[in-house]
């Protein structure tokens, strides 16, 4: 039976930031490759995340925002939203900045990747959208299969 860990948010890590510990295997007592932590932010904060994970994933649960990664790209932004998904690998920090109605974000790090296989760069902004538009493009080439 699943069962939902909302963490304490009493302690911030920055300005506007509060964070707690959404799932971590020594909360289970498992040996699960995975930690993953809830951030609230704010509308206007901007949070500094370290990243440990070998392939790294931000899902916005509410608000709208911006990304970057670091190492930093020249004029990089990542755009987030409700339901978005900002996938990252190769990357030791992101930064995440609030918009107007703040940002609540899931922030999972994969930690039991491979370690002799280096991560391919990859920084990309998944929504519900554009997966469905894939997805079509996909079915109409006849590479997926409609259910």
């Amino acid at each position: 039976m699943p069962q939902v860990c909302t963490p304490d948010f009493s302690a911030g890590c920055a300005e506007g930031v509060r964070s707690g510990p959404w799932f971590h295997p020594d909360i289970w007592g498992q040996p699960v490759p995975l930690t993953v932590k809830r951030r609230r932010l704010d509308p206007g904060a901007t949070d500094r995340i370290p990243l440990r994970g070998r392939e790294n994933f931000a899902y916005v649960i509410a608000g709208t925002g911006a990304a970057a990664a670091s190492p930093a790209t020249q004029g990089e932004r990542l755009a987030l939203g409700t339901e978005s998904v900002l996938w990252l690998t190769g990357c030791d920090q992101m930064s995440a900045h609030a918009g107007p109605d703040g940002l609540d974000l899931l922030v999972a790090e994969a930690t039991g990747l491979d370690p002799d296989v280096p991560p391919f760069p990859m920084r990309m902004v998944l929504t519900a959208a554009g997966q469905a538009a894939l997805a079509a493009d996909l079915a109409a080439a006849g590479l997926l299969a409609r259910a």
